[in-house]
């Protein structure tokens, strides 16, 4: 009695209590309890309170529950035990542990034969594997617990399995069958009534359509799931659609929107203490300040979150923190913060075994020492970083990895190896694309399958009819026969004592001779329509080939597509490469550097101020070539700047006879057009023109509209270097590529001529 008490205790202190008010009455409960059995049941829902917003206090009371079932028979509370205990260790990112106590678990739910409970032990085994991003195993364990609910009309045991393999999909890019399950999941769990169920499966939806990059889906479902979190007063639930939808602002470059969003969430956290939650939403809001270059802004909210990633022990958010605050320590020029934030980060991924991000953190110190021109220190580092690239088998980690070890080798003036891992970054680059080329013949041939099971199964079932039909006719004849028998045997032997009634007899028999003859008539009516039935049957078959070459062309035509895009994207990377190249070599070939570095030592001994504004000049210079490495395109704000820094150098070299001058409208300014572009004309100009005091050069920049106009006065030299005539072609080829307007080249007898179309912030693909 005593123990009966005590559960409907722990039922009404964990269902009728909120905060605080819950944990006490379940600490009141665990004092009062007895039984080990009661204590199981509350140390398991104490758990469940602290699961969130405390995952080391979670684990804590898993443990106990756990302890006391080492001395008790196998049964349903052990299990339920061994269940939390896995669960906790997954959210601590413990997966060892994880997998011994869910393995106890599923083992004593198969021997009690607890089937909704085993389909909950499964499928937490499969969001282990998927932690470790095993998918195979994971999509194996929701497939088992698919059947397995099936197979026991276990509607929530469907509704869990079917959202569980929509999410893995979505992490291997299946798309089609993320859609599927997800909608599998929706479908149960309207038949449900499970709202909660609903707005997950919707939450869901809006990450999918999200990974797509179809935003209008994406923002509708996260507001649909929004909308039944309030309905159904789901703080937890509603905080994180608010961070959903604000990421999801951050992508599209609605920043303001985007803080707006993740504040209403910080504020809603804040209510029901999920200090993970809100140390999430402070690192979110840091990446928004990042785009909105406001470093400090940055720096305050990724150290916040730190703080409150310390105080709950979530490491793996640590280790990304500390790396997020260690780029931007980078971007400030403050390089001993850096390293030792990006050092911390690599310390805890190395302890969590997070190999993966072990190996992005060493590929950031690689661009870090490579700033620093620390050359072999960088290629140490890119090579720790492709290290943990194999371990983790990351085929686009490798592939970074590779590019960046290219780069390296020939800045170091080591060409061989410089060609080995370009080479290396292709094969491997084709690998990816092969993949996603295998992976879209596959999905379109699935749907083509899917297809036709669908026409065969409508087959089989005209067929099956026919046969019944067949059937019961062939039954008919029987019955028929087996009748007139009858009525011939009682004809027969009643012919020679009842011939009195031979007349009746003969009546009798003409009236089943015509209900014989309405029944023909109706096997006849039956026989047309079975002949109408095979013909309705060749006409499917006939459309059914008719679909199937349908969607072989549309496999042939998609294929085509796909090759034409790779095709275009392959010789604008080229291009791009390239023109990076050549950008550096000019900058740093022998002679410009020899004319470079003799006008700084002439101007150390005339002018040391000169010459430390000289050196800074120089400085920003090839800081901004080397910033732009991966960018296709520069504001022209940005290419001014830079060609300021770039004209003192040569304004020193000439002694003022090199001139240029600037006249652009300010709303021109936010304009793109390709990197570099400014400096090459303004190097041609330099290098094709005699300069002198009596014969200065005069280079303007202007626009008229949106074409900005580069101009120089034409006194050509009598010998020149030969041109490798690749800078203006390359100029004209990348504004071809990016499906802008030509660029137009013009020259008189005084003057030489560039128009470079400008680009328009929001015309960028």
């Amino acid at each position: 009695m005593n123990r009966i008490i005590l559960l409907c205790l722990t039922f009404i202190a964990f269902y009728s209590a909120n905060g605080q008010t819950k944990t006490d009455s379940l600490q009141l409960a665990l004092k009062q309890s007895k039984s080990d059995t009661a204590k199981i049941s509350v140390l398991c829902n104490l758990s469940d309170v602290y699961f969130e917003n405390d995952p080391d206090k979670a684990l804590e009371y898993a443990v106990k529950a756990v302890d006391l079932c080492k001395n008790r028979p196998a049964d349903g509370y052990s299990a339920k035990a061994y269940l939390q205990a896995s669960n906790c260790y997954l959210n601590v990112y413990e997966y060892d542990k994880a997998f011994s106590y869910i393995d106890k678990a599923i083992t004593i739910f198969e021997k009690l034969k607890s089937y909704p409970h085993l389909v909950e032990a499964i499928s937490t085994k499969g969001r282990i594997f998927d932690a470790q991003a095993n998918y195979p195993k994971s999509l194996e364990c929701f497939n088992k617990a698919l059947q397995l609910a099936e197979t026991h009309d276990d509607k929530n045991g469907i509704s869990l399995a079917h959202l569980n393999l929509g999410l893995t999909y979505s992490y291997v890019d299946n798309t089609n069958k993320a859609f599927y399950h997800l909608s599998k999941s929706i479908e149960t769990d309207s038949i449900l009534n499970n709202k909660s169920g609903i707005a997950k499966a919707y939450n869901n939806l809006g990450i999918l359509f999200n990974q797509t990059g179809d935003y209008a889906k994406s923002l509708y479902y996260y507001s649909k799931a929004y909308e039944m979190s309030t309905q159904l007063n789901n703080t937890s639930d509603r905080a994180k659609n608010l961070s959903n939808i604000g990421n999801l602002f951050y992508e599209t470059g609605d920043y303001r929107k985007a803080l707006s969003r993740f504040f209403q969430s910080i504020k809603i956290k804040e209510e029901i203490s999920d200090l993970t939650g809100i140390a999430n939403s402070y690192n979110n809001i840091g990446g928004v300040y990042v785009k909105l270059n406001k470093l400090d802004s940055t720096i305050y909210y990724f150290q916040a979150a730190i703080n409150i990633y310390l105080q709950v022990n979530d490491k793996r958010n640590l280790a990304r923190t500390y790396a997020n605050l260690g780029s931007v320590y980078q971007m400030t020029g403050k390089e001993k913060d850096a390293l030792l934030n990006i050092n911390k980060s690599i310390d805890i991924r190395r302890g969590i075994g997070d190999i993966k991000g072990e190996g992005h953190c060493y590929m950031t110190l690689c661009e870090l020492y490579t700033s620093k021109h620390n050359l072999p220190l960088a290629l140490q580092y890119i090579n720790k970083s492709l290290t943990c690239a194999e371990k983790a088998n990351e085929e686009r980690l490798k592939m970074d990895c590779f590019q960046l070890m290219s780069s390296l080798y020939e800045k170091m003036n080591n060409p061989q190896k410089a060609l080995l891992f370009y080479q290396k970054y292709h094969a491997i680059s084709d690998t990816i694309y092969n993949h996603q080329k295998q992976k879209l013949i596959l999905e379109l041939e699935t749907k083509y399958e899917t297809a036709e099971k669908d026409n065969q199964i409508k087959i089989l079932n005209n067929t099956n009819e026919i046969n019944q039909l067949h059937l019961e006719k062939s039954q008919y004849k029987l019955r028929q026969q087996q009748t007139l028998i009858g009525v011939i045997g009682i004809i027969l032997l009643l012919s020679a004592g009842f011939g009195a009634i031979y007349y009746r007899l003969f009546k009798q028999k003409q009236k089943i001779n015509h209900i014989l003859e309405e029944q023909n008539e109706e096997i006849e009516q039956q026989n047309y329509e079975i002949s109408t039935q095979r013909d309705y049957l060749e006409a499917l078959n006939k459309e059914l080939e008719v679909q199937k070459q349908k969607v072989t062309n549309q496999r042939d035509a998609i294929e085509a597509e796909l090759k034409e895009t790779l095709l275009a994207t392959e010789i604008l990377h080229r291009e791009n490469i390239q023109f990076k190249y050549e950008a550096l070599k000019s900058q740093l070939n022998p002679h410009f550097l020899f004319n470079t570095f003799s006008t700084l030592i002439s101007l150390i001994s005339e002018s040391p101020v000169l010459a430390e504004q000289y050196t800074r000049s120089l400085s920003n210079v090839y800081r901004y070539i080397l910033a732009g490495k991966d960018k296709e395109l520069a504001k022209l704000k940005e290419e001014i700047d830079f060609i300021d820094s770039y004209m003192f150098l040569i304004s020193i070299r000439f002694d003022d006879n090199v001139k240029i001058e600037f006249n652009i409208a300010s709303e021109m300014l936010e304009y793109h057009l390709p990197l570099l572009s400014l400096q090459l004309l303004i190097e041609n100009a330099v290098k094709h023109n005699i300069i002198s005091e009596r014969k200065p050069l005069l280079i303007t920049v202007e626009n008229e509209g949106t074409t900005l106009i580069i101009s120089n006065n034409l006194q050509k030299k009598t010998n020149i270097v030969e041109s490798t005539k690749i800078g203006l072609q390359n100029i004209i080829n990348r504004y071809e590529l990016i499906g802008s307007a030509k660029v137009a080249i013009e020259q008189s007898e005084t003057h030489f001529t560039v128009k470079l179309p400008l680009i328009k912030a929001n015309k960028i693909a």
